[in-house]
């Protein structure tokens, strides 16, 4: 009789099938809940939209709830510091060509949309344009920590595989 201990290498119950969920989308992590703003706002309101907020910039959008583009509170201040009056539109400051993500867009396309705008806060549109939603970089934080621990434990049971 052999009395030696044998190894098991079993996964940990909280971490079994950890790598087949599919990926989390911006529509999976978005705030429906949101600030935007229309074209014909005044600077002025988005200025306390923005200043209430604590978001560096707000969707606008069209009556359609379309996005039109964004506002950021740097466009807000250059403008008024310009000599723009503060019941002038947001549409005549506005970014009309926002970066935005698309409701289907994983999470590293969302990091690389926020890395190249320089934002940490993007609109999300569905398919035709509109706006559903605003994901920030607090709503990737569960996906990226969970996106590493399925990274590491496949490393893991890869090394201990062979």
């Amino acid at each position: 009789m052999n009395s030696s201990p044998q190894a098991h290498r079993l996964a940990p119950p909280a971490l079994v099938g950890l790598t087949s969920r599919p990926p989390p989308t911006a529509g999976h992590l978005m705030n429906c809940e949101f600030v935007a703003v229309e074209a014909e706002s005044t600077l002025e309101q988005a200025a306390g939209l923005l200043a209430g907020s604590g978001l560096p910039a707000l969707p606008v959008r069209g009556p359609d709830n379309r996005l039109l583009g964004t506002v950021t509170v740097t466009g807000v201040l250059a403008a008024v510091a310009a000599g723009t009056d503060r019941s002038a539109p947001v549409g005549a400051v506005m970014d009309r060509h926002p970066a935005a993500v698309a409701h289907y867009a994983p999470v590293e396309s969302i990091l690389g949309e926020m890395d190249d705008a320089g934002l940490w806060v993007l609109p999300v549109v569905d398919g035709s344009g509109r706006l559903v939603g605003l994901v920030s970089l607090s709503n990737l934080d569960g996906a990226i920590s969970r996106a590493l621990l399925a990274h590491t434990w496949a490393r893991f049971a890869e090394f201990h595989r062979e």
